[in-house]
């Protein structure tokens, strides 16, 4: 069934879905451009990506939850050029507000050290640790980092990089809500 016959029959043609699914179509746009916004449960978002992909032969992938992918990033921590520790987070359909934090901290040590950067909340309270090494060595480093951080939700955190059990510096970083 074409597009503009399932949109009609399930009465959906007056649809911000809809105009994006055509789009889709007639200009090659992303099909995860298809987001919900007419329903807050994204049903009609999710019925016609479903069409979508049944015109255009695309697999559309679930998570564990039933919720469709519409895509995967990969985060990293880079230490001194090389990838210290990865994952990869999935973004679904019901994820509104995308938020990615990165930063990173280049230090010099005279000696071999115990180094931890980690992320505190405002109680103090240790919320995530980003790099640690029992024994980093003598030298120049640099250290780069990326997560996703939607379940962050406080207006402000804390890094702190710690040398041998003592914090070495910090600094913070405030959220913003755009309005």
């Amino acid at each position: 069934m074409g597009l503009a016959k399932f949109l009609a029959q399930k009465k959906l043609y007056g649809t911000s879905e809809a105009q994006h699914a055509m789009w889709v179509l007639s200009n090659d746009h992303p099909w995860q451009t298809i987001y919900p916004s007419t329903d807050e449960n994204g049903d009609i978002a999710r019925q016609i990506r479903n069409q979508i992909a049944q015109i255009k032969g695309i697999d559309l992938k679930l998570n564990a939850e039933g919720e469709m992918i519409l895509s995967e990033k990969t985060y990293q921590v880079i230490k001194d050029g090389q990838v210290y520790s990865q994952y990869a987070h999935q973004i679904t359909e019901t994820q509104k507000n995308r938020c990615e934090m990165s930063g990173g901290a280049d230090y010099r040590l005279a000696q071999p050290a115990k180094i931890r950067l980690a992320m505190f909340d405002e109680k103090n309270v240790l919320v995530r640790e980003i790099y640690f090494n029992e024994s980093e060595k003598a030298g120049t480093h640099a250290l780069k980092y990326a997560y996703d951080c939607d379940h962050y939700t406080n207006s402000i955190y804390y890094f702190k990089l710690i040398k041998n059990d003592h914090v070495y510096f910090v600094s913070s970083l405030r959220r913003v809500k755009k309005g």
